[in-house]
């Protein structure tokens, strides 16, 4: 529980300090390599930390992660950020404060269709990791190799997209490919269903892998890049809540759906209603930009 109250303030704070460190041309870039460093890790850290728990058990590798934030705390005491322009405002309470945000991510068609964009995604596609052990067993009739072999396919994709995003960021991202993605990886967990063998799997979890991040890094860098400096901080803590803060209901979801019709329904099922709610966001995203003039769109 604790580590959940700190991870609600990390991740918005990183995410707001990101346009603090680099230029705002350069912001798409930073993202992509932020998210290709973190599969890095989702790849080398699983694999290092079973070699090493066989041999010297959980409680040293909880150390180990511990000591190893040292490093970065020293990182970021050493960054030179852009100065920070201060500048008086009048307080207000902090319901009227998060209200404000919520009514500014509201009219703008950029933020309001990412964020919901991301809400969607985030609630039945990126709970699949829940339902990959069941696939594997019931379906692929693999055991902890092939489990581990999904899970490496879907990092290594999740790395390529990151590396593409980061090496071809040029301009603002469209509202085009931000959508596209995330109807193609809703689409992509459908077709899980009918997949019946390893080596396809395989193929299907690291297109999977490198759609999602395609769409995390894009949704990521619209938000950023559509954000007023004095709402950053509130937008992103509502970006972070949509990403993470409702997979929970997902696992749910889709925990439900597996248990009753097996790992391919659940698939099916979580893929179907992210595709839909993402039509439906495209709709009300279109009908708000004949009202609000959209150039990232």
């Amino acid at each position: 529980m604790f580590m959940g109250l700190i991870n609600t303030l990390d991740l918005p704070t990183r995410q707001s300090f990101m346009p603090d460190l680099v230029d705002r041309k350069d912001l798409r870039s930073a993202i992509g390599l932020n998210s290709a460093i973190v599969n890095v890790a989702r790849i080398i850290g699983p694999a290092v930390a079973a070699l090493l728990m066989v041999r010297f058990g959980a409680g040293l590798l909880f150390f180990i992660n511990g000591i190893s934030f040292l490093p970065v705390l020293l990182g970021l005491y050493l960054i030179n950020a852009k100065p920070a322009v201060i500048k008086r405002r009048v307080e207000k309470k902090v319901l009227t404060e998060i209200l404000d945000g919520l009514q500014y991510i509201r009219r703008s068609p950029a933020l309001s269709g990412g964020v919901l964009s991301m809400l969607a995604v985030g609630t039945f596609v990126m709970n699949f990791n829940v339902v990959i052990p069941l696939f594997a067993a019931e379906v692929l009739k693999q055991g902890v190799d092939g489990y581990g072999l999904l899970l490496s396919a879907s990092g290594a994709g999740s790395l390529v997209g990151a590396l593409l995003v980061a090496s071809q960021a040029k301009g603002n991202p469209r509202f085009r490919m931000l959508f596209g993605s995330a109807f193609l990886v809703s689409a992509l967990l459908v077709f899980l269903n009918f997949i019946y063998t390893l080596p396809l799997a395989v193929v299907m979890f690291a297109i999977i892998g490198f759609v999602n991040i395609v769409f995390i890094t894009t949704t990521n860098s619209i938000i950023q890049l559509n954000s007023e400096e004095k709402y950053r901080g509130r937008v992103m803590s509502v970006y972070s809540f949509a990403f993470a803060g409702t997979t929970p209901i997902g696992n749910l979801f889709a925990g439900i759906i597996t248990e009753k019709w097996g790992s391919g329904i659940g698939f099916l099922m979580c893929g179907a209603v992210s595709g839909v709610l993402i039509i439906l966001i495209v709709i009300n995203t279109m009908v708000k930009k004949q009202r609000t003039p959209l150039a990232t769109l």
